[in-house]
């Protein structure tokens, strides 16, 4: 097995504040949809410094899944998160970074530029849109 295939499929970025919605409701459906992550608060080693951790859980994955609100943007370790995955892939061509829009915010420009799922009125239609583009992800990362 190579390096690319035993990543873990996700690194999710979020602010605390965020946290009950996204280890409920987000970790939830990843989990039924048999997709793998790598979380902080049960990733993160013990005594590290959370920097590394941080760059460890965007290397270690293949993309991440940014979670969108206001907090999130306006919190100093979510932005160097966010300078990490744009080093990465500044032109957003690997898809690296995902967004998910978790409640209406204003949006820095290298942010306002990609797609991202609108879950911030939690309907229905809107999770089966985001588990489909997880699956076509999925499908396109595939090795021939």
């Amino acid at each position: 097995m190579d390096a690319a295939s035993a990543k873990r499929d996700f690194f999710i970025s979020y602010s605390h504040t965020d946290r009950e919605w996204v280890s409920r409701k987000l970790v939830s459906h990843l989990e039924t949809l048999g997709f793998t992550y790598l979380i902080d608060f049960r990733d993160f080693r013990l005594g590290a410094f959370s920097g590394d951790e941080m760059e460890r859980g965007i290397l270690q994955t293949k993309h991440t899944l940014v979670i969108l609100s206001s907090s999130y943007v306006e919190s100093e370790w979510c932005t160097f998160e966010r300078a990490m995955l744009r080093t990465l892939d500044p032109a957003a061509r690997q898809r690296i970074l995902l967004p998910i829009l978790r409640e209406k915010c204003s949006l820095p420009l290298s942010l306002r530029v990609l797609n991202y799922r609108d879950l911030s009125k939690d309907s229905e239609e809107q999770w089966r849109a985001f588990e489909n583009d997880l699956k076509n992800l999925r499908l396109s990362t595939r090795s021939p």
